[in-house]
């Protein structure tokens, strides 16, 4: 594409930088990163969630939250990325944080923050959170003891 001059679209980066954070390929992603502002689709959301979504994984937290700042539309996607990034890099208290700043939650957010309860080894708050979880069109678990989740018949 580049021998070309053609540029590639958002659905385009949003991919390559799925597989670099896949890879944890932190250079790679770099290079893709740098084509996006040339491209001109890093104001996509889905684009910035995907770039802090590959810097959390790839724990390059300060870079996640750079792009993540700089967003000038955020969604609960992106939120969450940047959750899972902080607990990537063992930051709950910043996790947690962010959680409450969440304008708006999907069931993926309420996950990425139970799971982050979890990793601390707070199961009575990650219990506290799942009671706190809306119920909706989703198929819900509920949780019987720490360490058994049975389905639930809605």
């Amino acid at each position: 594409m580049r021998c070309l001059s053609v540029c590639a679209d958002k659905y385009t980066f949003s991919s390559l930088i799925k597989v670099c954070a896949r890879e944890l390929a932190v250079r790679e992603g770099g290079v893709v990163h740098g084509l996006i502002v040339r491209c001109g689709v890093g104001e996509d959301v889905f684009v910035g969630s995907s770039l802090v979504d590959f810097y959390g994984k790839c724990r390059e937290i300060e870079c996640a939250r750079k792009v993540f700042d700089e967003m000038s539309v955020r969604n609960e996607l992106s939120y969450t990325a940047m959750i899972v990034g902080y607990a990537n890099v063992g930051d709950f208290e910043k996790a947690v944080e962010l959680f409450e700043e969440m304008p708006h939650r999907n069931v993926g957010s309420w996950n990425a923050m139970i799971n982050v309860f979890v990793r601390l080894g707070d199961l009575g708050s990650a219990r506290k959170l799942f009671d706190l979880m809306p119920r909706g069109s989703i198929t819900l678990f509920r949780m019987s003891t720490p360490f058994l989740i049975v389905p639930d018949v809605i």
